[in-house]
């Protein structure tokens, strides 16, 4: 049995409320003794992914981990034409907000299209050798524990993912597929 150890990265630099998306926003890093929690946590000879976002890869340098493979597919949300503006500022968004799995912010992609750009069973090879550490967003976690519950992706918006948090998903290869992941930790915060 693998691990799959998902990493929310560290806040982003932005103004609270503020939307980050796609946008290559860096990362407000906590002070070292969290840090230090999270990466106790983590297994030693695991191996290191992220995505391209240099929040997620400021934060993997601050836990001491070194990438070998920045995933696109992991980036979070494309919110578009949204992305740097305030949720308040928004308002309602009447069309967003009445269906926020298949509403898709202008210029941006839905909850549902990331939900088919970050597939758990595209990382069932790679876990099943050894564990496996991603640092990445909320989005592509919130569909991953999703998957590995069978939950549906509108479920899966309902799952909460904290900044610098740690979630860990285990990988049984003998199980069928419909069993092969369970949940171990969810949302666990270091701060």
């Amino acid at each position: 049995m693998a691990r799959l150890f998902l990493i929310r990265h560290a806040p982003s630099a932005i103004a609270p409320g503020q939307i980050a998306g796609r946008s290559d926003v860096a990362a407000r890093l906590p002070n070292d003794e969290s840090l230090a929690r999270l990466a106790a946590r983590l297994p030693d000879d695991a191996q290191i992914w992220a995505s391209p976002a240099r929040r997620c890869q400021q934060t993997a340098a601050a836990l001491g981990l070194t990438p070998s493979r920045l995933v696109p597919q992991l980036w979070e949300q494309n919110f578009g034409d949204w992305e740097g503006r305030s949720w308040q500022v928004l308002g309602p968004q009447a069309d967003y907000w009445r269906d926020p799995l298949a509403g898709q912010p202008p210029g941006g992609e839905s909850f549902a299209q990331l939900w088919q750009r970050v597939r758990l069973a595209d990382l069932g090879a790679q876990v099943a050798e050894r564990d496996l550490v991603l640092v990445i967003h909320a989005g592509p976690i919130r569909a991953l524990v999703a998957q590995a519950l069978g939950l549906t992706p509108a479920k899966a918006l309902s799952l909460g993912v904290d900044a610098l948090s740690l979630s860990v998903l285990a990988f049984h290869p003998s199980a069928s597929p419909q069993t092969a992941w369970s949940l171990e930790r969810l949302n666990e915060r270091h701060a």
